[in-house]
């Protein structure tokens, strides 16, 4: 080749390199415009361990006997692909307006206890459940001491440290069937430890108090949280950093043979276990011994609430939040042959009637 092809060869190759890095700059740049929401959302889960706005944005902070709570008088942004909103706390480093102890005179009030459901995790603040809850009920405050990740466990402990204090009329235990009844059997959850209970000859023991704060290092800054290491940290700094990227693999993730093989790599989880993990066996009619002792505990813990509630003089209101199962009973059949299970094994009601009737029967 001579030297003019060979000069004329590296140019075109420059020009081709330009013109490729200029639409990749583009098509980065369009993307963060026209979806603001796509970096980040597709990281390890424990890069992030539950929320970003408990960790990332370091609205969350420890907590030696709940184990996390947020940080009082503190702002951050939860973001994710689905939405995009503020977390804004109060001097007492929850979701609501300052409250006071004291009652104001003429009107009633209402408790909320809760996860992420109750605490509004995905919606402004209007558009949460108390503040919806609040405009329904005319002359009603409702006090929200909702905190993502928590179960019944840390409710219980909620209200004896702090929520009695406010002396409400109805205290409203908002429970997630989906995940509640397994996490109130565990000492940690999504990656972070917290003070849990143990049924012993029938009586709650309290165990893993005070729980130890542990330090993760990462960016330059401490984090107040225990937390695993993601084993895909490359992938983890692309998908938060290049939309582009994100793009990508959520395209290729939709690809049923690519997705089997990350979700056994364990890059993503599992598209049934996300929605699926624990909503089987609170359905099942016979549960497997070790859901049946997170069961049992379950029903003490919610007992307990029940009694130390009406001692306070208010009165206790349990509110279930249903599993996806329980709602879209078109899924239940491609569920039940993926997992190799009988239909005649489910009823969509019995997590309902066993947590009502602990309530129901529970006396101070």
């Amino acid at each position: 080749m001579d030297q003019g092809r060979m000069t004329a060869l590296k140019k075109n190759i420059a020009l081709a390199a330009v013109t490729t890095l200029v639409m990749l700059v583009l098509a980065e740049l369009a993307l963060r415009v026209t979806r603001p929401h796509l970096r980040g959302s597709h990281q390890h889960p424990s890069s992030t361990i539950r929320d970003d706005f408990l960790t990332d944005d370091r609205i969350g902070r420890h907590d030696p006997l709940l184990g996390w709570r947020l940080r009082p008088n503190h702002v951050a942004r939860n973001r994710c692909m689905e939405f995009d909103h503020e977390i804004l706390t109060n001097s007492a480093g929850y979701r609501d307006d300052e409250v006071p102890h004291e009652r104001t005179p003429g009107k009633k009030r209402v408790l909320l206890l809760g996860d992420s459901f109750a605490m509004g995790d995905g919606v402004e603040r209007p558009h949460g459940f108390a503040d919806v809850l609040e405009t329904l009920l005319p002359n009603t405050e409702v006090i929200n001491l909702a905190v993502s990740g928590y179960g019944t466990d840390q409710e219980l402990l909620q209200y004896r440290q702090e929520g009695a204090q406010y002396a409400p009329d109805v205290v409203l235990l908002a429970m997630t069937i989906a995940n509640d009844i397994e996490n109130n059997a565990a000492p940690s959850q999504y990656g972070m430890e917290k003070t849990s209970f143990e049924l012993i000859e029938g009586e709650l023991r309290l165990r893993g108090t005070p729980v130890p704060e542990r330090t993760r290092r990462g960016a330059g800054q401490s984090r107040e949280f225990a937390a695993f290491w993601s084993p895909h940290p490359v992938h983890d700094f692309l998908d938060a950093n290049s939309a582009l990227y994100a793009a990508l693999f959520e395209s290729l993730a939709r690809v049923k043979a690519i997705r089997k093989r990350w979700e056994r790599d364990g890059l993503i989880y599992p598209q049934v276990g996300v929605f699926y993990t624990g909503q089987i066996g609170v359905l099942l009619h016979s549960p497997p011994p070790k859901l049946e002792g997170a069961w049992r505990l379950t029903e003490r813990l919610l007992s307990e609430w029940a009694a130390e509630t009406r001692r306070s003089r208010s009165r206790p209101v349990l509110l279930l939040i249903p599993t996806h199962l329980q709602v879209y009973e078109d899924l239940l059949p491609g569920v039940l042959a993926e997992n190799g299970l009988q239909a005649g094994a489910f009823n969509p009601d019995y997590p309902n009637r066993r947590l009502m009737s602990t309530v129901l029967r529970t006396r101070a």
